[in-house]
C-alpha cells in the first residue's frame, strides 16, 4: 500500500512539472516567436531596495520571479536630493535630472501672493474628464520639459502605443509624457478613474465600467488582514497611537477594516483605500483592461505600458517604513505582481515583453522609532520656521511693508520667496538673504543651506555630496530661492504623514532596478546604478535612440552583448549554468528556500511556485535557455515522473 506521504510528494512533483510546462508554453496560440512588442515599466512607489533583500525568503510571486530570472541591481540610487514622487517618475521616464526636466518637487510656490502650493502636474488650460472639477484646471505633463521613453518610442515608430495608469496623477502623467495615447489615475474626491482633456475628451468603456462599480470605493467595508502569522512581523515597529483621523477609523494595527460608507471627507476615504493592498489590486485590474482592450503587444511596433503602484507609498506614510503594514504591503505586492505576470503571459506572452521594475524613491525611518532607539532624528516644523524667517526679514525692512508675504512657503528641500523679492535692490536683498540663511542654519535638523545663485553655477565635485545632490535637483524656473539639507533622521512635520522621504538621505534615495526579457542577462549586479539608467537601457533593448536629454548609462553588464546569445529567446523560468563569457564576478549565487507563511490567502489565489531548483538554475549563470530547449527539458522531466502516475494509480493493498 502506497503511503500517504508518497502520494502527497508525488502530487507535488506533478504540480512542479505542470508549472514548468505551463511557463514553457510561452506564447499565446497563434503568436509568433518575435522581438519584444510590449515594454512594461513598473514603478513601486517608495519601494526601498532593502525590502527586497530583507524579506526575500518570503516572496513567491512577482518579486521572486524578477530577482531569480532577471537582472537585479540592489545598489541603485536616486542621485539628486529632491527624492519625491513627481521628480522620481519624471527621471525614470526621461533618463534626465530635475535640473533638466524641470520637475523639482511634487508641488511649488511660483505665483506671487500664493498661500497654497501649486501641484507640479496642475495645468489651468485643461479640464478633468470622468469626475466633477473641484478646482480650476487638471493634470497634464506641460511642466515636463524633456521627452520621455514613451515619446521616443512614438518618434521611432508612429505605430507604437503608450498608456499609463496609477492611483496618483503625477505618477501616471510624468511616467507617460506628452504624446501618450492614454493616461489615467484615480480622483481622490470621487474615487473615480479619470483623465484630462490633454489626453482625451471622454473616458473609455473600461474606465466607465470601473467607475460604475464604485471605482476605488468599491472596496468599502473590506478588511486588510495580514498574509502571515503575527510572529512573522515580530521585528516590526507598531504605531504608538492612531495619529490621524483616518487611522482612528481603520485602526492603528492589524486588521484594518475600511468603513462601509464614506462620510464627510471623501478624499480622506480614498486615501484610506489607497493605503491598503486594495489600491494596488485596482491598478493591476485597470492595467489588464487597457492591455486587453487595446491589444498591446500584439502589433507590429513595440508598445509601452506604464504602471505605478502608489499603495506602498501611502502605507509608508500612514504606518512608517518599519511597520508590519509596510512589510505586509510588500508581500502583497509580490503576490499581486506574480498573478498579474501570469495573466500577462497568457494574454500577450512574456517572450514578447521586456519588463522593468524600480521605485521612485526610498524612505526614512519614523522619528518615533529613531527616538525609541536613541538615534538622532526629529521633526522640522516648516510652518513655524517660515513664520520666524518672515518676521525677521520684515523687521529689517524700512518704510512701507509689502502687502504680500516675502516667504510663500516651504516644500522641502525648497524654500520659496515671493517673486517680488527679486525686485529689491541688491544691497537690501543681500541683507535679507543673509538673515534668512542665519536663521535656517540655527534651526535644529538643518545641516546645509544653499542659495539659488550658488546652485545656478557649474557642477560641484561629487565629494561635496550635499551640494552635488542639491545642484542636480535645481532648475531655475521651478526651484525655490533656498535649498535646505536636513540631517539624517530628520523630516518635515506633516499632519498627514508619520514618516517622509524628502531629506535626501541614503535611505530616501535607495531603490531597486530589475529587468527581465529578451536581451537581458540574468544575475545580481552590485555595480552602481541610477534611476537615470532605466530609459537608456530600455531604449538599447528596443534598438532605438534614448530620450533626447537622457544622461544615464546603458546597464550593459546585464545585457547580452553576444549576437548569438542575443538572438536566443529567453525562457520563462530557467537559465543555463554557463554563460558565453563565463560567470560574471558581480553575480552572486542564491540558495533557494521557502520562507515561512506560504499558505494562500483567503480565496485560494494562485501563486508563482518557487520549488527548490538544481544547481544549473543558479542566477549566477548567464544566458537564458531557448524556449525549445526548455520545452524539451520539461518533456523529459514529465517522462521521468511517469512512475509517479503509475504508482499513484496502482491499487492500494
Amino acid at each position: 500500500m502506497m503511503s500517504r506521504s508518497i502520494r502527497v510528494n508525488a502530487w507535488r512533483l506533478l504540480a512542479a512539472a505542470g508549472s514548468l510546462l505551463a511557463f514553457a508554453t510561452y506564447s499565446p496560440a497563434g503568436v509568433p516567436d518575435t522581438d519584444a512588442r510590449l515594454v512594461v515599466l513598473i514603478v513601486v512607489d517608495q519601494l526601498r531596495c532593502d525590502y527586497l533583500t530583507r524579506w526575500s525568503g518570503r516572496f513567491d510571486g512577482g518579486f521572486a520571479y524578477l530577482v531569480e530570472h532577471g537582472a537585479f541591481f540592489p545598489n541603485a540610487h536616486v542621485t539628486y536630493a529632491a527624492s519625491e514622487t513627481a521628480p522620481g517618475h519624471a527621471t525614470i521616464a526621461t533618463g534626465s535630472l530635475p535640473r533638466q526636466h524641470g520637475i523639482v518637487g511634487n508641488k511649488w510656490f511660483l505665483r506671487s501672493g500664493a498661500t497654497e502650493p501649486q501641484q507640479a502636474v496642475d495645468d489651468p488650460a485643461v479640464g478633468l474628464v470622468g469626475a466633477k472639477k473641484s478646482k480650476e484646471g487638471a493634470p497634464s505633463p506641460t511642466a515636463l520639459l524633456v521627452p520621455t521613453l514613451g515619446d521616443q518610442m512614438k518618434l521611432a515608430d508612429r505605430r507604437s502605443r503608450v498608456y499609463s495608469i496609477s492611483l496618483k496623477d503625477r505618477a501616471a502623467v510624468f511616467l507617460a509624457g506628452r504624446s501618450a495615447d492614454g493616461v489615467f489615475w484615480c480622483d481622490k474626491p470621487s474615487g473615480s478613474v479619470v483623465t484630462s482633456t490633454f489626453y482625451a475628451q471622454r473616458l473609455p468603456a473600461w474606465a466607465e465600467e470601473s467607475n460604475a462599480a464604485g471605482g476605488a470605493w468599491q472596496y468599502a467595508g473590506r478588511t486588510w488582514n495580514p498574509m502571515l502569522t503575527p510572529e512573522a512581523y515580530a521585528g516590526s515597529w507598531a504605531l504608538e497611537a492612531p495619529w490621524s483621523t483616518a487611522l482612528q477609523k481603520i485602526g492603528a494595527t492589524f486588521p484594518h477594516t475600511l468603513p462601509k460608507a464614506h462620510e464627510g471627507n471623501n478624499a480622506e476615504y480614498s486615501e484610506m483605500v489607497f493605503a491598503t493592498p486594495f489600491g494596488n489590486e485596482l491598478v493591476f485590474r485597470l492595467a489588464q483592461a487597457i492591455i486587453k482592450e487595446k491589444r498591446l503587444g500584439q502589433g507590429s511596433a513595440p508598445d509601452l505600458m506604464c504602471i505605478s503602484l502608489s499603495s506602498n507609498d501611502y502605507a509608508g506614510h500612514f504606518f512608517g517604513p518599519d511597520s508590519a503594514e509596510v512589510h505586509d504591503m510588500t508581500l502583497s505586492a509580490d503576490r499581486q505582481l506574480g498573478e498579474w505576470l501570469r495573466w500577462l503571459n497568457e494574454e500577450v506572452g512574456l517572450n514578447r515583453c521586456v519588463i522593468a521594475l524600480t521605485a521612485d524613491h526610498g524612505m526614512s525611518s519614523s522619528p518615533h522609532v529613531l527616538k525609541e532607539l536613541r538615534l538622532p532624528g526629529g521633526l522640522l516644523d516648516t510652518r513655524s520656521l517660515g513664520t520666524s524667517v518672515e518676521r525677521a526679514c520684515r523687521d529689517m525692512l524700512e518704510g512701507d511693508q509689502p502687502s504680500q508675504p516675502l516667504l510663500l512657503g516651504i516644500n522641502l528641500p525648497w524654500v520659496y520667496c515671493d517673486p517680488s523679492f527679486a525686485q529689491l535692490d541688491d544691497h537690501l536683498a543681500g541683507k535679507l538673504t543673509q538673515t534668512a540663511i542665519k536663521l535656517f542654519r540655527q534651526t535644529p535638523g538643518v545641516t546645509e543651506v544653499f542659495t539659488a545663485s550658488e546652485l545656478a553655477g557649474s557642477a560641484p565635485h561629487a565629494d561635496d555630496r550635499a551640494r552635488w545632490l542639491a545642484w542636480r535637483s535645481y532648475h531655475p524656473r521651478n526651484s525655490g530661492q533656498f535649498f535646505l539639507q536636513l540631517a539624517p533622521g530628520w523630516t518635515a512635520e506633516d499632519p498627514q504623514d508619520i514618516a517622509a522621504h524628502a531629506g535626501g538621505s541614503r535611505s530616501d534615495r535607495h531603490v531597486p532596478i530589475m529587468l527581465v526579457g529578451k536581451g537581458v542577462r540574468a544575475g545580481r549586479y552590485y555595480s552602481e546604478a541610477d534611476l537615470l539608467d532605466i530609459a537608456p537601457t530600455l531604449s538599447a533593448l528596443l534598438g532605438i535612440e534614448a530620450p533626447s536629454q537622457a544622461i544615464g548609462r546603458v546597464l550593459e553588464e546585464a545585457l547580452c552583448v553576444d549576437r548569438q546569445a542575443d538572438s536566443r529567446r529567453p525562457a520563462a523560468i530557467t537559465t543555463t549554468s554557463q554563460s558565453a563569457g563565463g560567470v560574471s564576478p558581480l553575480r552572486q549565487p542564491r540558495q533557494y528556500r521557502r520562507g515561512p507563511g506560504k499558505a494562500d490567502p483567503p480565496g485560494g489565489r494562485p501563486r508563482m511556485d518557487r520549488k527548490r531548483r538544481p544547481a544549473e538554475h543558479s542566477v549566477s549563470s548567464g544566458v537564458l535557455r531557448t524556449n525549445t530547449e526548455h520545452q524539451s527539458r520539461c518533456r523529459n522531466l514529465a517522462e521521468q515522473l511517469s512512475w509517479v502516475r503509475r504508482a499513484h494509480s496502482a491499487p492500494e493493498g
